[in-house]
């Protein structure tokens, strides 16, 4: 997918992760993404799959570690 880019699935799997935890699947966002012809039709798709608690307290915590400004 990257060619010779070497990169980390784990860093990969954090952000998705803190967008999860910011909004999950923002419908809006998806329709938008859709309307440009970047994405399929997310009516297609189903609702995501809920976090654990102690995944959602990892998502915190990578959200405010990724995003916050000191």
């Amino acid at each position: 997918m990257f060619g010779i880019m070497k990169v980390d699935p784990n860093k990969i799997d954090d952000v998705v992760q803190t967008l999860l935890f910011l909004k999950g699947n923002d419908w809006d966002v998806l329709d938008r993404l859709h309307k440009k012809g970047l994405t399929s039709d997310p009516a297609t798709k189903s609702k995501p799959v809920p976090l654990t608690d102690g995944r959602l307290k990892r998502s915190k915590e990578l959200f405010d570690e990724l995003y916050l400004v000191s």
